[in-house]
């Protein structure tokens, strides 16, 4: 299941960077001492064999012993068609060798009063023989020894135990976890992290694969060299490291390159900017943005995670639960932020509510790239206690010094050890503390400009169903998958209910503890920190986990952080009013002060007109900004909205009391309504060529145009035709398109389905102007086109040269192109209602930089009366054409071009 409110991320596997790493190679022939490294109180002892294996002893005061050991192979190493593969694997090393039979293995560590298990993830599997008494020690390694290079692989245990297997995915699996493997799936387009996806019933194809394909799994793959193994326990670190080589160093080494980590798996190279949408059972829909992050070992890992603890403190004003996380995988892996409108009796609300949440988190976002929010973070004031920066940096120190070394094996500091030492890492896990102890807010500033950037965002939509709320099951697996689906959409009171539900039908100690876990994390995701601790409290009663402790210390930090601020806000006083709020329009020092007045009261009249009649409502103030007229920038404006200053400019002075009239505050002051409810800067961030940021534009003009037509009665389309003789210009095309164009789009929007099809559209943008000027192919989504179309990627021959720059014209600058000269503006239609998909190439050639324009058409006769009957246009801009079937490509030099728009 996964936890959407984790308040730290589990620093432990998630937090990695490089030191420079003691050389792993050993001697030819020889076994090789490491020198020791130390982690809190903890030393662990090392060696590494001639065969490869790195060995490592760590002692403590128990008087039995643990075994963990790390093969470097896990779920990365299948393919699409072989998933489950390394979990079938782990289980077939339970079947048996010829030395010991069937089963024997966890038999006899279990009749010494042990445990013997293993887990797979995706990038290594971990065996362990836990708590087994210390003489039995040299036994259990030659046990561990034999099935490395021994396995029988007979096939009756062995499908035996692929039916085990089966029987294990089906209990586990939760409809949450396909969610994710799903998203994996879309966000990766190379990397085998992709191939995790399962059935309905949450089988892999492990349960169809055959006993030599574990064969051939198991002899790639099992190796010393791709072994790393830790003792915990009482015995002598040297004594235990010759028990080691005794039981292992005879076995050979990998041949060739065999045992090198990941050799060979595809690279993903990095994201681009795209959005993915995915149908799902959710009631709402949910969001994630996915950024790359870089491989283990990189020296960047470690203020990522420092990033990723302030931005997991983050609240949004719009009340939606945010959740960040960061993975720590072998290879390059995900930079996370999560978060889904609430399943209310209201799904047009919770659409608007989560528009607005997108619109907090892009400001977030932003505020981490400048450094304002961790220049916040990072600010002490007058309080004695530490700033929020030093008070996560401190608590993930303590968490990655602090494990149990053996624990629960998916805990332990010494199973956490194997893993990193498996892949060479050893050095960068005991180097975490001090590293993390080094990270400055200018380091978390630049991870969070470098990584979090826009353009290489992956932003994956499960789309909601709409679907009203089922009472809760009465199934402890059924509450479980409806817990988690509720934390999945913000629902968090549900998922409360689900887990307060469910603990008295799971009253074993395990379930006990991560019910209340998961419940006092989602207490704590709401800011009820008391409910929070006292859940983990009572878990901690039960067993001792180190997550849990986290969770407890962070719960405390959190809320003495939030009392603090009450208290300084009770300390300062004052009010949030703004200085225009509260106008005297009798006041002596200022001669406008009346005419201040009076434009604020009508501000206030034309919020709550637009909010009658569009149905939103303002979630705060509109503070106008008074400028005298002799300071704007245009004698003609009465004034306009800012959405970077979220400010409302009014020109005043006497010669200007009617510059500010009905219909331009009707006009500016919903596009502060529009700013309030889904953040245009955000919005015009997430266009991905110049066409589809002129669509967005023509929505945003569009709809306040309607505004403004509808309310007042008036006939704006009588002002919006494109004349047929005469000039025009660029500036008068654009307003015709943005006000007229856009306001056609949003009525038949807004004819054809309301203002829920008006709010879809603002959560679902044009990605063209083509749907600008053709409503019908928005409705359709026929003009939603994949702008990489195999037709628009041009050989290189047509290229000639390096391409430096790309972008899409679209259907307006076609139409441009036409329009601007008397002569061809009768083609326009004929010509341009034809355009299927254009790409811009700047290419730079030995000779000069050209401009390459590919525009493809529906049909053969559009492509030709382009090249041919508007050659008069195509001239003026310098243009050569070549025609291609349905296919014009238009040459010119690049600097032709530039020369015009400095002109």
């Amino acid at each position: 299941m996964k936890l959407r409110a984790l308040p730290l991320v589990c620093f432990l596997g998630l937090c990695l960077f490089s030191t420079s790493v003691v050389a792993q190679s050993q001697v030819a022939g020889k076994s090789q001492d490491l020198p020791p490294l130390t982690i809190g109180e903890h030393t662990f002892h090392r060696r590494i064999l001639a065969n490869g294996l790195r060995a490592s002893v760590v002692q403590d005061e128990q008087k039995s012993v643990t075994i963990f050991m790390a093969i470097g192979a896990g779920n990365r190493d299948e393919t699409a068609d072989t998933t489950g593969l390394a979990h079938l694997t782990e289980h077939a090393m339970f079947a048996g060798t010829p030395t010991t039979g069937t089963d024997l293995h966890e038999k006899t560590i279990v009749e010494w009063g042990g445990e013997s298990n293993a887990y797979t993830r995706e990038d290594y599997t971990m065996y362990y023989d836990h708590n087994f008494p210390v003489d039995k020690l040299g036994q259990v390694l030659k046990m561990e020894a034999d099935r490395l290079v021994n396995l029988s692989l007979d096939p009756e245990p062995t499908l035996h135990e692929r039916w085990r297997l089966e029987k294990e995915e089906e209990h586990a699996y939760q409809p949450s976890e396909g969610r994710d493997e799903r998203m994996e799936n879309a966000v990766f387009q190379v990397h085998p992290y992709r191939h995790g996806l399962r059935d309905e019933k949450g089988h892999t194809k492990g349960p169809e694969l055959t006993v030599e394909q574990i064969r051939g799994f198991y002899q790639k793959h099992y190796h010393p060299d791709r072994v790393a193994l830790v003792i915990v326990g009482p015995a002598d670190p040297q004594e235990a490291l010759d028990l080691v080589e005794a039981a292992f160093g005879h076995l050979p080494a990998a041949a060739g390159a065999r045992g090198e980590n990941g050799q060979g798996l595809p690279s993903e190279g990095g994201l681009e900017k795209r959005r993915v949408d995915l149908d799902s059972a959710l009631p709402r829909s949910r969001k994630v943005l996915n950024w790359m992050i870089p491989e283990m070992g990189h020296p960047d890992r470690v203020a990522l995670s420092m990033l990723a603890g302030l931005m997991g403190r983050a609240e949004l004003d719009c009340g939606i639960p945010l959740s960040v996380g960061m993975g720590g995988r072998v290879d390059p892996d995900l930079f996370q932020l999560d978060y889904a409108a609430p399943a209310t009796e209201d799904p047009e609300a919770d659409g608007l509510l989560l528009m607005r949440a997108g619109s907090e988190v892009d400001a977030l976002l932003a505020g981490f790239r400048d450094g304002s929010a961790v220049a916040k973070s990072a600010a002490h004031g007058e309080a004695a206690s530490a700033c929020e920066f030093d008070e996560v940096k401190n608590l993930m120190i303590e968490s990655s010094i602090s494990q149990p070394l053996r624990a629960r094996p998916y805990f332990a500091m010494a199973a956490v050890f194997a893993r990193f030492d498996v892949f060479g890492q050893a050095e960068t896990f005991a180097g975490f503390a001090d590293a993390m102890a080094a990270v400055t807010p200018e380091d978390v500033t630049r991870v969070a400009k470098k990584y979090l950037n826009p353009n290489s965002c992956v932003t994956v939509t499960f789309r909601g169903t709409g679907e009203a709320l089922e009472p809760l099951p009465d199934t402890a697996k059924a509450l479980h998958e409806a817990a988690a689906e509720a934390s999945e959409t913000g629902d968090l009171q549900r998922a409360i209910d689900a887990y307060t539900k469910v603990m008295p039908l799971q009253t074993d100690r395990m379930n006990a503890v991560i019910n209340l876990f998961y419940r006092g994390s989602t207490y704590v995701e709401m800011s009820n920190f008391d409910a929070g601790i006292t859940d983990f409290e009572a878990a901690l009663d039960i067993v001792d986990y180190p997550a849990v402790r986290d969770a407890l210390e962070e719960a405390h930090a959190r809320k003495t952080r939030a009392m603090r601020g009450e208290f300084e806000d009770l300390l300062e006083g004052g009010s949030d009013e703004s200085a225009t709020a509260a106008i005297d329009p009798d006041d002596p020092n200022d001669p406008d002060a009346a005419l201040k007045a009076e434009l604020l009261g009508a501000v206030h009249e034309t919020m709550t007109e637009l909010e009658d009649w569009r149905g939103l409502r303002f979630t705060d103030d509109v503070h106008p900004d008074f400028i005298d007229v002799s300071d704007s920038p245009d004698e003609k404006l009465g004034g306009w909205y800012e959405p970077d200053t979220q400010r409302l400019v009014v020109i005043f002075g006497k010669d200007k009391k009617a510059g500010f009239t009905r219909g331009v505050q009707l006009h500016e002051i919903f596009h502060a309504l529009q700013d309030q409810t889904w953040g245009l800067i955000a919005l015009d961030e997430e266009a991905v060529s110049s066409d589809q940021m002129r669509a967005i534009q023509a929505v945003t003009e569009g709809e306040a145009m309607y505004a403004v037509s509808d309310i007042m009665d008036y006939d704006f389309d009588q002002h919006t035709a494109i004349p047929e003789t005469g000039e025009i210009t660029r500036d008068k095309y654009e307003k015709l398109f943005h006000y007229g164009t856009g306001l056609k789009f949003v009525r038949a929007l807004h004819q054809e389905g309301g203002w829920p099809a008006v709010n879809r559209c603002w959560g679902r943008l044009p990605m063209s102007t083509s749907e600008l000027f053709h409503p019908e192919r928005y409705a359709e989504g026929s003009a939603r086109r994949d702008f990489e179309m195999p037709m628009l990627e041009l050989s290189e021959s047509m290229l000639g040269g390096e391409v430096y720059e790309e972008d899409v014209l679209g259907e307006f600058e076609l139409r441009w192109l036409l329009t601007e000269d008397e002569n061809t503006r009768g083609l326009v239609d004929a010509i341009a209602n034809e355009l299927v998909a254009d790409r811009m190439y700047k290419v730079a050639r030995e000779d000069d930089d050209y401009e390459i324009w590919g525009i493809g058409f529906a049909t053969a006769e559009a492509a030709e009366s382009l090249a041919r009957d508007a050659v008069i246009a195509l001239n003026r801009e310098g243009w050569s054409a070549a025609v291609v079937d349905t296919l014009v490509v238009l040459i010119r030099y690049a600097d032709l071009s530039d020369d015009e728009e400095d002109a």
